[in-house]
């Protein structure tokens, strides 16, 4: 896997929660930082049933890294099942302090992860379609993004215009909007 300095991304496992099974980190190597961890159930309302267990990482400095998760009871460590260790090949800029927690990214074009983090904070906001254009992050508790979109107002003759959003996506939870400001020109 390759990644650049200041990215962030996630890796998830989907389990049968009654089985007692949870999956923990048990290799960190290199420029990588766990920010958070989170598990959902997958199916509300049903308790013991599947759940998606997810590690978000923070790419810190350039190098090789590394990750590694094993499977395994709480309550029976002795027979942890390892995953293989995952390589992660860290490329970026010069400066590596705006990819340190609470530094800000430099502006850069949407990772996959980062257009589902918009989507997700603007699942049903209406009057006015967004496409994100270049975001920007800072690793926090949690993540802050500031995205640059395209604004369309969804009635007639609205024009487009260029915004900024902000969203803070938690380690635990659904990310949220906290602001949208028009820019200038």
């Amino acid at each position: 896997m390759s990644q650049k300095v200041g990215d962030v991304f996630t890796v998830s496992r989907e389990l049968f929660g009654a089985t007692g099974y949870s999956y923990y980190l048990t290799k960190l190597e290199g420029g990588l930082a766990l920010v958070g961890t989170d598990t959902e159930p997958l199916e509300e309302g049903l308790e013991g049933g599947m759940v998606k267990q997810t590690f978000t990482f923070a790419c810190l400095e350039e190098g090789k890294a590394a990750y590694q998760l094993a499977m395994l009871r709480v309550f029976d460590p002795s027979n942890p099942m390892y995953e293989e260790v995952m390589p992660v090949e860290i490329t970026g800029g010069d400066s590596q302090s705006n990819a340190m927690p609470g530094g800000w990214t430099d502006l850069h074009e949407l990772s996959k992860e980062e257009k589902k983090v918009f989507d997700e904070a603007l699942e049903g906001f209406v009057g006015v379609g967004y496409t994100p254009k270049l975001v920007k992050s800072q690793v926090v508790n949690g993540v802050n993004y500031i995205y640059i979109a395209n604004a369309q107002p969804v009635y007639p003759g609205g024009g487009e215009y260029k915004v900024q959003i902000f969203i803070y996506k938690p380690i635990r939870g659904k990310a949220v909007i906290k602001d949208i400001t028009p820019l200038l020109g």
